[in-house]
């Protein structure tokens, strides 16, 4: 998939190639291909900007888009690329849609009628001609640029840091894209993220949002990633699953890195100071905030801010800010919070454990996890994930020599 300035160039140059060679119906192709690109990399940037993004999600979700020919439904049955040219072009009308689809459609069936050819045929049979290949490679340019895509200054004002611009996303699946297409395009050597909310994250089978974990975890393993993490425990979660989930789920999983290029801090909210036998304890809502940015442009990089997870029927939404100036701002608030909350190590993690279960020591671990264990769904722990918990925990208390093991 096309992501870049240079990779479109190289992309259009190669349709300009397979003119030269004759090859008639690649040019079709290829040509198809960029359209198909051009029009996710639009919705994509610009749903967030309509004045009524309703309509255009819920044909979306009622016509899922996939290969060419759903976005070629999408284009004509709705006003997306004419909402868009207006953005662009500053409240200017797009004139020529009736013949841009027209044209998109020749161009379709060309390609399913040159897809389906016999395998002993020619691909790039007589009935393409020069002239129709030709007219197919001016219209795309034509349209790229009236899109201002044809030299990505839109898709490349992130990379670049150009501008400060702002990206509205809606819901998990884009808040996840937008994460991973920054941190596998872009030279990111730090990750600073935040997760206030009582509510524990759930396993997600989005695939985008495995892929996004995949890679910070294969960054923070090469050394090429700085990740930090703020966490807030509420008194509001009276059973402290969260500080279970941080303590049995996290925490093992990064403990070889901790304090190295990970680390991982929390602090205590609280809603409940007045009676709790007359006025029920809230849980405290705070801003969410991830940054990325490379240590040595850290004034230029991405933000993305959001409201407490939810965890209802409404989509998320998150605002993207990529560029210049905000984010520094609000690297110092991150740098301000890091100050307030307590980093988490080997003698953090046992004055926790303490606090709640009395003389844990390294013997004691393995009945202690064996306990933790019956809560393991509600912690999101897998069965495999036991001898690393408690080969991590052996390690954390090897120096303490207590007898009792009594859980929280």
């Amino acid at each position: 998939m096309l992501k870049t300035k240079k990779h479109l160039r190289q992309l259009t140059g190669l349709v300009d190639d397979e003119l030269k060679l004759h090859k008639y119906a690649s040019v079709i192709k290829q040509v198809v291909s960029i359209y198909e690109y051009t029009f996710r990399v639009l919705y994509k940037r610009y749903l967030g900007e309509l004045q009524d993004p309703e309509p255009i999600v819920m044909y979306v979700k009622s016509n899922k888009l996939g290969m060419f020919g759903t976005w070629l439904g999408f284009i004509s049955k709705t006003n997306f690329l004419d909402e868009i040219y207006s953005i662009i072009n500053k409240d200017k009308k797009f004139t020529d849609k009736t013949s841009f689809v027209k044209h998109l459609n020749e161009i379709n069936a060309i390609r399913i009628s040159e897809t389906h050819i016999d395998e002993s045929g020619s691909f790039d049979n007589l009935s393409i001609s020069k002239e129709l290949a030709n007219e197919a490679q001016n219209a795309l340019i034509k349209f790229l640029k009236l899109y201002s895509l044809y030299d990505l200054e839109h898709i490349s004002a992130k990379t670049a840091y150009a501008t400060v611009s702002v990206q509205k996303l809606l819901g998990e699946t884009q808040f996840y894209e937008s994460l991973y297409e920054v941190l596998s395009e872009e030279e990111i050597t730090n990750l600073d993220v935040t997760y206030f909310s009582s509510k524990l994250p759930q396993v997600s089978k989005d695939e985008i949002v495995n892929e996004y974990w995949n890679l910070v975890n294969k960054k923070i393993s090469e050394k090429k990633l700085n990740l930090r993490r703020i966490l807030s425990i509420d008194e509001y979660d009276k059973k402290g699953l969260k500080l279970l989930w941080i303590l049995f789920n996290m925490v093992p999983k990064v403990y070889r890195s901790l304090n190295d290029n990970v680390s991982v801090s929390i602090f205590k909210t609280s809603a409940s100071f007045l009676n709790e036998e007359v006025y029920e304890a809230k849980e405290v809502n705070l801003l969410n905030i991830i940054l990325m940015y490379n240590k040595k442009n850290p004034d230029k990089g991405h933000l993305w801010v959001f409201s407490g997870h939810q965890n209802d029927t409404q989509e998320q939404e998150y605002a993207h800010i990529y560029g210049r100036d905000n984010i520094v701002l609000y690297q110092k608030i991150y740098t301000n919070l890091l100050n307030s909350s307590i980093p988490l190590n080997d003698d953090t993690i046992k004055a926790l454990l303490n606090s709640r279960a009395d003389n844990i020591d390294s013997k004691s671990i393995d009945p202690f996890v064996d306990k933790i264990m019956k809560i393991k769904d509600k912690i999101q722990i897998l069965d495999s994930d036991v001898v690393n918990i408690k080969g991590v925990y052996k390690e954390i208390f090897s120096d303490q020599k207590k007898d009792d093991d009594d859980i929280w």
